[in-house]
């Protein structure tokens, strides 16, 4: 394949908020599957922790590891919230997009992983609720739903006075408390930005 026509389906993918709407749904899909298996094992890997053991079977490890998958769900949850917006943002901004070519981190709303300021940039009112949400997504996307620690131990340290991200989605005290598998305000910006998009009109669509 030439470099051409890279270029070419490169650009359109860039432009499309098709094509950034797809890739959410992609990823929405496989978080919720990435629950479910968390849900599964809750109820087993909680009894197990009440049962007070000290030396686990690699049956009642692999219970735990099933369990503990809930924050890679959340992290797939995230970037699926970050293409949608980044979809809204790419279809608010067309025009702009238009003279852009090749390189995506030209397009401050397209490089952008902070997603409070990505909402804001691409017009979506949020409420405070809905900002601290992101807040907590844009965590998971960072580090906690893919690394065992952030960058530097002050931001750890902070973490752990403060909670770890999936923290928001607990209903209790208990981490088996978590919210599984797709925490209702997670479903609701979900649905909400789909909106956004589905009025964005049809010539601002790539």
């Amino acid at each position: 394949m030439k470099l051409e026509i890279a270029q070419s389906l490169f650009d359109s993918a860039l432009k499309s908020q098709y094509a950034w709407r797809n890739k959410a749904d992609q990823l929405f899909q496989v978080g919720r599957r990435t629950l479910e298996d968390a849900a599964e094992a809750r109820d087993k890997a909680e009894a197990i922790y009440k049962g007070g053991s000290k030396n686990l079977t690699p049956e009642e490890m692999k219970i735990f590891n099933d369990f503990y998958l809930y924050d890679v769900g959340f992290f797939l949850m995230g970037l699926a919230v970050e293409n949608l917006l980044k979809a809204i943002w790419s279809g608010k901004h067309h025009a702009k997009i238009k003279g852009i070519n090749n390189i995506r981190k030209d397009l401050d709303g397209l490089a952008e992983h902070d997603l409070s300021a990505l909402a804001k940039n691409a017009g979506v009112d949020l409420t405070a609720e809905e900002t601290e949400l992101l807040t907590a997504l844009k965590d998971l996307i960072l580090w906690a739903g893919r690394y065992p620690t952030p960058l530097k131990a002050t931001e750890y340290h902070k973490t752990l006075l403060n909670g770890l991200p999936a923290k928001r989605f607990m209903k209790g005290k208990s981490i088996f408390s978590i919210e599984l598998p797709v925490p209702e305000e997670l479903n609701d910006l979900f649905e909400k930005l789909l909106k956004e998009i589905e009025a964005i009109p049809e010539e601002q669509t790539y």
